[in-house]
């Protein structure tokens, strides 16, 4: 009972705290000068945080569990497929900002899906299960690491500004784009 009150918690905080993420992702993008001309784009990056949160919750369950070789599956066969379906769209239809987003989407929620479906299974995930006090404490405990994170990409992440600023969105998104694709090989 202690395992499914922890893994719901974990799995449907992560859920809730997902469509923030998600949300605040999309408001941010309509909210820069370009807004209306990305509104596709913010919908796939939303979307794209959101799984990116569920995904990190159920790969720390993999770790937790001591299950490595699926954690080392899902991360180095989910960033190959990634690797594959965006590369496999951009020679079948356009290389594109968007295109390089929606291939990264479907192939993180088909890993999310399948990951919540194996924990589903094994009946370690029910709404009722789910503990507010417990919550909380995750959240206190994890604030620290997501400023961190956040950080970092930030960091990690201000070269495109400067990008941008000298030669224009496009060729930002190119650099964006494989720059990503290198960091995954």
């Amino acid at each position: 009972e202690s395992a499914r009150t922890f893994y719901s918690t974990g799995v449907l905080g992560a859920a809730a705290t997902a469509g923030i993420a998600g949300l605040a992702t999309v408001a941010a993008f309509l909210l820069t000068a370009e807004g209306s001309n990305l509104r596709p784009l913010a919908l796939l990056a939303g979307a794209l945080a959101a799984n990116r949160v569920l995904y990190s919750s159920l790969g720390n369950i993999l770790r937790a569990e001591e299950k490595s070789a699926r954690f080392t599956l899902v991360n180095v066969g989910g960033r190959a497929a990634t690797i594959a379906t965006i590369l496999l769209l951009f020679a079948l239809w356009k290389p594109d900002l968007q295109i390089y987003f929606l291939g990264t989407v479907v192939i993180e929620f088909g890993i999310v899906a399948l990951l919540t479906a194996l924990l589903a299974r094994r009946g370690l995930v029910r709404p009722a299960a789910f503990d507010s006090s417990l919550f909380r404490s995750m959240v206190a405990f994890g604030l620290p690491m997501v400023a961190y994170e956040t950080l970092v990409v930030a960091l990690d992440s201000s070269d495109r500004f400067l990008i941008r600023s000298y030669l224009g969105g496009n060729p930002l998104g190119y650099y964006a784009a494989a720059y990503t694709i290198c960091i995954y090989i």
